[in-house]
């Protein structure tokens, strides 16, 4: 946030609302924090938090609440939408003539696993593809929830510990 004069405003406003004195300390906090954002993102999210903030009665809105409406965090639902889109936005293009390269890799491990996509996108019919979008959202979701593989992929560590366990089994 550049202006100071919005900034006031707009601590104003929501110490008017919740009926608080800004103390000067918090005030300087504040700024510092919101300095990074510019002033039409703050506004947006001081809009967004009065309209949707979960508060209770006595207490001023959060800093945390209000950073998280300037950056909101996509929600899992919306990313696995996207990587579902854009699998079937390939498949429209260019069928199964190219390979799939995906940048995400819970949506590459299904795509290489649970569909292989050359399989998949030759035999695939128009009227499943509502259903398949529904199926892999699901199972996009149940993934990223169970375990995070980005994490697991580009940890060197993990690898030898795992061919060292698999030896000692078998």
């Amino acid at each position: 946030m550049e202006n100071g004069k919005k900034f006031r405003e707009m601590i104003t406003v929501i110490c008017e609302r919740y009926e608080k004195e800004p103390s000067e300390l918090l005030t300087k906090m504040i700024w510092k924090t919101l300095k990074e954002y510019s002033d039409n993102n703050c506004i947006v999210a001081l809009n967004h938090v009065f309209r949707y903030g979960k508060f209770f009665k006595d207490i001023v809105p959060d800093l945390l609440d209000f950073l998280e409406n300037i950056n909101p965090v996509p929600e899992l639902q919306d990313i696995a939408i996207i990587e579902a889109d854009r699998i079937l936005s390939h498949l429209k293009f260019y069928g199964a003539l190219k390979p799939l390269k995906l940048d995400n890799l819970v949506s590459k491990h299904l795509m290489e696993t649970r569909w292989k996509y050359q399989s998949w996108a030759s035999t695939i019919l128009e009227s499943e593809i509502v259903w398949w979008k529904k199926e892999f959202i699901e199972s996009f979701k149940s993934f990223q929830k169970v375990e995070n593989l980005e994490q697991l992929e580009n940890n060197n560590k993990v690898l030898p510990l795992i061919n060292n366990i698999c030896e000692k089994i078998g």
